[in-house]
């Protein structure tokens, strides 16, 4: 296991080499420009840890040159491995979390997503050990690869309906999740996408009658150890199903 989390410690370390720079400063936070009317908020690529603040509040209009500009994203590594960092509030008019945005944030223990959010990017949340729950908005269609990935305190999982895959290594080490719900719509979890070494994990939900696909090696868990819930009527096909079949205890709901 400690082999594994050294491993992961490599792949971030290697997914932060391309911080990005940033157009203006505002009240030391960096924003880049998107469009006449929208900026992003960023890192300062010279600084390791660009925000030193424990708790940082993201503003929902920056004014620049007196032109007024709308924060809509969150871009790529602007957070990255800032360790003071214990909670972060978003304005409802951001719709997108760029790849890596809180990655290895280790203090990080609070952060509300805006029902705005449409698309969260590979490794957002990824190392941030003390995160122990996270809500995914509605128009959040997927789960990107390794979004999740060693979160060790994490708890609670609240899925919206509207998710329909989750991607590689997703949900990878994050030790303290005990129970989960994946909604009606999911139909496909890739390679090691949930509960790979997720060793504390004792009760998973499907509300889905039929059986999502599992990517070879979708799940490494202690399958006498987890009881799955299907819906009524539904459990013959699981029973019948590549990875699903090999559960002990199955039951309907």
């Amino acid at each position: 296991m400690g082999e594994m989390k050294t491993i992961v410690a490599i792949v971030l370390v290697l997914n932060t080499l391309n911080a990005l720079a940033f157009d203006f400063e505002i009240d030391n936070k960096f924003y880049n420009v998107i469009n006449e009317n929208s900026v992003e908020i960023t890192c300062n690529k010279d600084t390791i840890n660009s925000y030193l603040s424990k708790d940082i509040v993201i503003p929902e209009m920056v004014n620049l040159n007196d032109r007024e500009y709308r924060v809509t994203q969150i871009g790529e590594l602007a957070f990255a491995d800032c360790s003071n960092l214990h909670s972060v509030t978003i304005p409802e008019c951001v719709t997108i979390i760029g790849r890596g945005a809180f990655q290895d944030c280790e203090n990080l223990n609070m952060i509300e997503l805006p029902n705005s959010i449409e698309k969260i990017g590979k490794y957002a949340f990824a190392l941030c050990k003390n995160l122990t729950s996270i809500y995914i908005p509605p128009k959040v269609k997927s789960i990107e690869e390794a979004t999740f990935l060693c979160c060790e305190k994490l708890e609670s999982i609240e899925f919206s309906e509207n998710i329909s895959s989750i991607g590689a290594i997703a949900f990878m080490l994050c030790e303290n999740l005990k129970s989960v719900t994946l909604p009606k719509n999911i139909d496909n979890l890739e390679a090691c996408a949930i509960f790979h070494a997720c060793k504390s994990l004792e009760f998973m939900t499907i509300m889905s009658e039929i059986p999502p696909k599992v990517y070879p090696l979708g799940m490494d868990i202690d399958l006498k150890q987890v009881k799955l819930f299907v819906p009524t009527g539904s459990k013959v096909h699981y029973e019948q199903a590549e990875t699903w079949k090999d559960f002990v205890r199955i039951e309907e709901f």
